[in-house]
């Protein structure tokens, strides 16, 4: 009897292990990364763009080229020589709202302002693209940088009606990925299950999500969700899910996303590979303290090289010329006799060399003239008094120069000038 209990067991156990993760639930890693996107436009310098984060959902800081192990196309390992973060990373995310009529109030309320503040971290540059389902999905806005109108798409919002789960994750990967590759994502916000259940249509949007090659970051509210779907969803599209029991915790769950999402590292190594022009395989492995996660991606083609041919080009033949027959000796014509070329140029004359020393002094020579024989008399003859007349009598010839009246000699009153 014990056997058969252990065998019926061991049998159980089995058939659990075989089951989809959509049918069992998947349990989050201790470290998650996810790769981005892979630049090879400076090859053989190949740059690796990628997320990395904790359980919670939290991204990993201050990782170093020591935390990871690269390797193409399964060979030996190749070290990174560099890891940036780079928070200015620009970023292309949709947010997938679900406005079903299980979150009229506020639980809708509560999503209303966790979107606002989801939007508030994103940085000129970033683009948004929102898409709501109820009954339907409805692809309210398209990606754009500008978000004022997203914003207040998202105020305006109103619940009702079912949930279309599964066709809101098929339109919101093919919405994303027309865009351009490099930093894309999905926020999926959901409270419930699709409705009607249809198991194939589910696992029909996963595969479309895993071919987009899209991560998806799920939010489950509540407890009517389809926790199994939606986990299946992040964990193999390379995103995450996180559980809010109550639409209060909305808030800090969409800021969460939003600082992990503008957390991106760039890590740098030396390809050892040929450049061959076909597509390689690239595995980073992500160690940090006892935990370890690994993601894999396609890259390439890969520059082709050059095609060298060994085959020699034979020279070209070389046909003999006659020289011709000389039988005359032209005379020789007159040398004539140049003299010989010099590039030493004229010696200076007096006043290149000169005059521009004699200006100041010459100038100096005049003004001291001007001064001595105009200025300095000019004034002195203005200072001077005047100097009385010299007079004699008209009749006696008396010196009457400082008289006055009559002369005292002849009393005549009759003066010439004094004659030298």
């Amino acid at each position: 009897m014990k056997k058969i209990s252990f065998s019926i067991l061991t049998i159980l156990a089995l058939l659990l292990s075989l089951l989809p993760i959509g049918q069992a639930q998947a349990q989050a890693a201790d470290i998650t990364i996810h790769l981005d996107q892979v630049d090879i436009s400076s090859f053989p310098t190949v740059s690796v763009h990628l997320n990395t984060w904790d359980a919670s959902g939290l991204p990993l800081e201050n990782l170093s080229a020591a935390d990871f192990v690269v390797q193409e196309d399964g060979s030996a390992a190749v070290p990174a020589f560099t890891v940036q973060a780079d928070s200015q990373a620009p970023l292309a995310v949709a947010l997938a709202l679900d406005i079903s009529g299980s979150m009229d109030g506020k639980p809708l309320a509560d999503a209303r302002s966790a979107a606002a503040r989801f939007l508030d971290r994103l940085k000129p540059g970033d683009q948004a693209a929102l898409l709501t389902f109820a009954n339907q999905v409805n692809p309210e806005l398209a990606f754009t940088s500008d978000l004022t109108p997203i914003y207040n798409h998202v105020d305006k919002l109103s619940a009702g009606g079912n949930t279309a789960l599964y066709e809101a994750v098929t339109e919101a990967a093919r919405m994303t990925a027309s865009l351009p590759a490099g930093h894309r994502a999905i926020l999926l916000l959901s409270d419930g299950d699709n409705q009607p259940a249809d198991a194939k249509q589910g696992e029909a949007s996963i595969q479309s999500a895993k071919q987009a090659n899209i991560p998806f970051f799920v939010i489950g509210l509540g407890n009517q969700i389809n926790a199994a779907y939606l986990q299946r969803l992040a964990i193999e599209t390379g995103g995450f899910f996180r559980a809010a029991p109550t639409s209060s915790e909305l808030a800090k769950l969409f800021t969460d996303t939003a600082t992990l999402l503008k957390t991106q590292y760039k890590l740098s190594f030396n390809s050892t590979l040929n450049p061959d022009g076909a597509q390689h395989s690239l595995t980073i492995k992500l160690k940090r303290s006892s935990t370890q996660a690994q993601a894999d991606i396609r890259f390439g083609p890969l520059p082709a090289a050059p095609q060298i041919t060994d085959t020699a080009q034979p020279p070209a033949p070389i046909t003999p010329t006659r020289a011709p027959v000389i039988t005359e000796t032209p005379e020789p014509a007159a040398a004539l006799i140049l003299p010989a070329p010099t590039d030493a140029p004229p010696p200076p004359s007096f006043m290149q060399q000169y005059g521009t020393r004699l200006v100041v002094p010459l100038i100096c020579l005049i003004m001291l003239i001007i001064l001595v024989f105009v200025i300095i008399p000019f004034f002195r003859r203005r200072n001077v008094p005047p100097t009385p007349a010299k007079e004699v009598c008209a009749n006696c010839g008396y010196d009457m120069t400082n008289e006055s009246g009559a002369c005292p000699i002849c009393k005549s009153t009759k003066r010439l000038p004094k004659m030298n």
